[in-house]
Formats: C-alpha cells, structure tokens, sequence
C-alpha cells in the first residue's frame, strides 16, 4: 500500500512537472484572437483609410467582404486579379489616383502608397 501511494506521488510529481512549461497563462484559442484583434485594428487599419491597399475601408476589396461580394453582383469583378475592376489598380495603375483623390479631400495630403501594389 504505502509503495502504491509512493509510486502514484512519484507520477502526480513527474505530471506536475511537465505542465509547468513558462506560458503566459492565456489559451492557444485566446491568443488566436487577440493576433486577430491586434491585425484588424493595427495602424494600417485604425481609421477611414486602408493604408495597405489604398482605399477607404468600407470599400477595400480585401477587407470589406460585402463590398466584395456587391461588387462580384453587379459584374465590377477583374478575375485575373480577384478585385473589383474598379479598383484593379495592376490592370488600370490611373485608378489609384483616382481613389487616392478622396483621401486628398478629407485629409489635405496624398495618401501612404499602397502594400498590396
């Protein structure tokens, strides 16, 4: 009896040991969404603008899923670079100023040139 307690101390112990690996305490699903919230509201997308793709962001191909989806309904889709053709600055490079002109008007100054271009 008094092995048998021994021998299970002794597995308690060895189990207890290799759970104590240095972690921050948060959840791997936890820190999934924190990196999720952290990219979303990073300063590439903190406001009106999408300095990543040159666009307001209610209407950024890449961030706006409906906008996507809207415009794949009404045939402003270029399949050969999956975005609106409206705003497929690689097919047309004008359409960037273009858009670049609303960030002119309501901030006074040309817009960070695009990541995604």
């Amino acid at each position: 009896m008094k092995t048998a307690l021994i021998a299970m101390a002794l597995l308690l112990g060895f189990g207890l040991i290799g759970c104590t690996e240095q972690s921050s305490g948060t959840p791997p699903e936890k820190k999934d969404k924190d990196t999720q919230a952290k990219k979303e509201t990073s300063p590439k997308h903190e406001g009106w603008w999408c300095d990543e793709h040159g666009l307001p962001e209610a209407e950024c191909w890449a961030c706006s899923d409906k906008y996507s989806q809207k415009c794949k309904k009404a045939g402003d889709w270029c399949e050969k670079h999956e975005r609106p053709q409206s705003q497929c600055f690689k097919c047309d490079p004008m359409l960037k100023a273009e858009w670049a002109k609303k960030y002119e008007a309501k901030y006074g100054k040309k817009p960070p040139e695009p990541d995604d271009y």
